[in-house]
């Protein structure tokens, strides 16, 4: 991925936004059954040389890992009055760029970019509640 307009985003510390103990995973047949009561869907994008670093029991659609937060007060910052106004529209989207992970967070009006290093990523997705057939 190389969209320019994201290439000086600055990095942040995903467990400030993002922490182990307020993410799940869901089987990507389960996208359709409706999030938790503020809950705000994550998708994970990952590479294959990345994938392979994962647990085994993490459900992946492809290289797509489908997920929901519970917002913590640096999320709610970050989005804004959106999360509170059209909390639908909210939704989080970390995908693998080389070395490091855009984390991108969309109102439904705007994306509000950064990075997180992809040891974070991996920390969140190896120690996180996980979705099991």
């Amino acid at each position: 991925m190389t969209i320019k307009r994201y290439e000086n985003a600055e990095f942040v510390k995903l467990e400030d936004f993002i922490p182990v103990n307020r993410f799940r995973t869901v089987l990507p047949e389960m996208l359709s059954i409706p999030c938790g009561i503020g809950e705000i869907p994550v998708e994970v994008d990952v590479m294959q040389a990345f994938a392979v670093q994962l647990p085994q029991e993490i459900s992946a659609d492809g290289i797509t890992i489908y997920g929901f937060v519970r917002p913590n007060d640096a999320l709610k910052q970050r989005f804004g009055t959106a999360l509170t106004e059209n909390h639908k529209t909210c939704r989080i989207t970390i995908s693998d760029w080389e070395n490091r992970f855009l984390f991108l967070c969309e109102t439904g009006v705007q994306e509000i970019p950064a990075f997180v290093n992809s040891t974070e990523v991996q920390n969140l997705l190896t120690n996180c509640l996980h979705a099991h057939y």
